[in-house]
């Protein structure tokens, strides 16, 4: 038989035990939790590799051609204007026609882009007789030399745009074709038509139309003297560029004092 103090004395120890195992429990049971959310933490704030998806591309737009705008007022600088309105404003009326025509003319080179490049030659800002032509585009339907313009024409452009062609047709012996000439409105959809000027202009003139027939008048306007693929291949490769032809600028063998 047991004494009723070692029951006791038992009784205790059991519950000391319990307490004890109810607290270890509870500590490896807070353990799990923690680590659990620092895991969790760890792969939210973790730098994601892998496969990335890339932003869609956008179509060009005359607001995306152009340069973004700086601000418009001088108080926004804090600091006083220098010069006279009158003083800015003309060059800057000069720069702002520059930007429409710059994003004219990306707009039209997004369009012409779209006509596949191993049947037609599109190529920009082609130097003829010291002007810079915006395109000359050869392919299947003939040759042509392009303004593209935000709206605005006057007949004289035609009458140089037509001057740089007869270079170009020079430039092109035996080619029985006619170089084209091509007014291209790049944010209007007028009907193809031709204009040709009269004893002012010396009868020159070219075809204007909008960048919603550009493509089509392109494909269907058959000269007859079309560019074949390989033609357009080998005009390709012989537009290099070639460096080793560039000439190399050198001064005077007798320094100038004077």
């Amino acid at each position: 038989m047991i004494p009723s103090a070692a029951i006791e004395t038992i009784a205790d120890s059991d519950g000391a035990l319990a307490t004890i195992l109810g607290i270890a429990m509870a500590l490896v049971f807070g353990g799990v939790v923690v680590r659990a959310v620092l895991r969790r933490t760890r792969l939210r704030t973790r730098p994601r590799t892998g496969r990335q998806t890339q932003p869609k591309a956008t179509a060009v737009t005359p607001e995306a051609a152009a340069p973004e705008r700086l601000p418009a007022m001088h108080a926004d600088l804090g600091e006083k204007p220098q010069l006279a309105p009158e003083t800015i404003e003309p060059f800057a009326r000069t720069i702002e026609y520059a930007r429409r025509l710059r994003a004219a003319e990306a707009r039209v080179n997004a369009e012409l882009h779209r006509l596949p490049s191993d049947a037609w030659f599109v190529e920009q800002y082609v130097l003829v007789d010291a002007h810079r032509v915006p395109f000359v585009i050869a392919g299947p339907t003939g040759v042509f030399v392009m303004y593209a313009t935000d709206g605005g024409w006057r007949p004289s452009d035609l009458y140089v745009l037509s001057r740089l062609a007869e270079t170009v047709q020079e430039q092109l012996p035996g080619y029985g074709g006619h170089v084209e000439v091509v007014m291209c409105l790049a944010f209007d959809e007028i009907k193809p038509r031709a204009w040709y000027g009269g004893e002012r202009y010396q009868g020159r003139g070219g075809w204007v139309l909008g960048i919603g027939s550009l493509l089509g008048w392109l494909r269907s306007f058959d000269t007859g003297h079309g560019l074949s693929r390989a033609d357009v291949q080998r005009l390709h490769h012989e537009a290099g560029p070639f460096w080793d032809r560039r000439s190399t600028a050198r001064l005077p063998a007798t320094p100038n004092l004077g």
